[in-house]
């Protein structure tokens, strides 16, 4: 087995195994993905190949970078495929995404893992990870257009210092204590009538 750094040509087998881990993929998506990733500087997605140069497994880490927490390096994904689990190829991964994040002064990696897996939970620890929380993770599609008309949407008309939507000024001097204001004054849920 060897470990490299994945090329634009994985990219059908890559979506091949993580659409096996239950995360469908096409081939065209995964490929312009994988050029995303490849292009940053703080990130990247190695192969584990078989002896005969298929790739059989793939990792993608990169560096996290929080305000509240020194700088991490985070596993994003680490698919093995089915045929070829329990041979050490995702600990081999994992090792090699270790050093990669050790090379560039990362102090700790993390991973995040479905409740539902246990298999990959027993994984984790065996090769030294422990659990820091549980979590829920929530998702939105990015909105179009401007913050103030996005927040007026958000929390409804306000009254007092002035209405997000129309005075700009008042929001640019107070900043995040307008929206949290304009939020705590927003209606109850099933009370949107004006008065």
């Amino acid at each position: 087995m060897r470990i490299r750094p994945a090329l634009p040509s994985d990219a059908a087998t890559i979506a091949d195994l993580a659409t096996q881990l239950g995360y469908p993929s096409r081939p065209e998506e995964t490929e312009a993905r994988l050029r995303d990733v490849l292009s940053r500087a703080d990130s990247t997605v190695l192969v584990a190949e078989d002896e005969d140069g298929t790739v059989i497994g793939y990792g993608h880490v990169f560096g996290a970078h929080r305000v509240d927490a020194d700088p991490f390096a985070e596993i994003g994904a680490l698919v093995v495929d089915e045929r070829q689990r329990s041979q050490g190829i995702g600990a081999a991964l994992v090792v090699a995404m270790e050093e990669w994040a050790a090379g560039r002064g990362y102090g700790a990696l993390r991973v995040r893992s479905n409740v539902i897996r246990d298999r990959a939970h027993a994984f984790y620890e065996r090769l030294g990870f422990g659990r820091v929380k549980v979590q829920q993770v929530f998702a939105r599609a990015i909105q179009k257009g401007t913050f103030l008309e996005k927040a007026g949407e958000l929390i409804g008309s306000v009254e007092g210092p002035g209405d997000l939507s129309t005075n700009k000024d008042h929001f640019k001097d107070y900043g995040s204590r307008a929206f949290k204001e304009a939020y705590r004054r927003r209606p109850p849920p099933g009370d949107e009538s004006p008065g």
